[in-house]
């Protein structure tokens, strides 16, 4: 019998030998693991070094018998970090920069408080699934990110044919209904003036603006998107819908308001530094689910 097979019947003599070699009592290194993932839940995750650092100061302080390459390097050892990773599934991941505002804004208070708001305007219009609206913008690519090809081994340079070798980033406003449905995208090319030709091959129905800076502003959302949005949606006093978004100073702009107001659109606005967290598009539609609020490609 080999060792493989040996392991993956998984004998009792041999796991009651491993976990007499064990350094750390089962209840000692679950708690271990829960302080490292308390830190990581608090945006101060540990790395490598710093989680072996820990677990050799924590066998020191509790008086638990170490090897003695854990003495000699003032850590623990990696292949102990190896199993301490598989039995607590844990992984190294590379964490993306996230600013005090954005960790101290998501708490339960102003949670609370939003669902608060969204009950009472809920219960005061009785808005049904297809009258809810979520709208965001997202920044996609004209040039579409190549797959993996099968090609030659040991080639340097492997290329696909495109339209340009660097795309340039447009703007595209979505609003997706709780029922499901959708209207078309609104674009905002990096443009002085607009030409028909930047609209080959969109969705039917799609309108797209030029502007000097190529994102949303307050006069592209008052003037351009809002009447674009009511007549797809055909909202009106009789007829009102929500529309949920986040609190950009060009969704909340007087002009954006009032034409709101002669629509019969509801805007509730998210938190602010919450999006990544409570807003439905970023965290189902746009990108892959990791709620960067970014597509890479059209």
């Amino acid at each position: 019998m080999t060792l493989k097979r040996f392991l993956e019947k998984g004998q009792k003599g041999y796991d009651l030998t491993r976990a007499t070699h064990r350094v750390f009592l089962s209840e000692d290194e679950e708690s271990l693991a829960n302080h490292i993932k308390a830190l990581d839940s608090c945006f101060h995750g540990l790395d490598r070094e710093k989680c072996r650092i820990l677990a050799f100061d924590y066998a020191k302080a509790n008086n638990i018998n170490t090897p003695p390459n854990w003495t000699k390097d003032g850590m623990a050892g990696l292949d102990w970090f190896s199993g301490f990773m598989q039995r607590n599934k844990l992984s190294i991941r590379k964490p993306e920069a996230t600013s005090l505002a954005r960790q101290t804004a998501f708490n339960k208070v102003t949670v609370a408080t939003f669902f608060d708001k969204l009950s009472d305007i809920m219960s005061r219009f009785k808005f049904a699934p297809q009258d809810i609206y979520n709208l965001d913008e997202t920044g996609i690519t004209t040039v579409q990110v190549s797959g993996k090809v099968v090609s030659t081994t040991g080639k340097k340079q492997v290329g696909s044919t495109s339209s340009r070798e660097r795309g340039e980033l447009i703007t595209m406003c979505c609003a997706i209904s709780a029922s499901g449905s959708h209207i078309p995208p609104f674009y905002i090319f990096l443009r002085v003036f607009m030409k028909q030709d930047f609209m080959n091959g969109c969705a039917p129905g799609a309108k797209g603006v030029a502007d000097r800076t190529g994102y949303m502003n307050t006069e592209l959302f008052a003037y351009e998107y809002l009447p674009f949005f009511i007549s797809n949606v055909r909202c009106s006093k009789d007829k009102p819908v929500l529309l949920v978004l986040d609190n950009h100073c060009s969704h909340v702009s007087l002009q954006a308001i009032n034409v709101c107001r002669n629509s019969g659109i509801h805007l509730l606005t998210l938190p602010p530094h919450t999006s990544h967290k409570l807003q439905p598009l970023d965290r189902c539609v746009f990108g892959n689910g990791d709620g960067n609020g970014r597509l890479d490609e059209i």
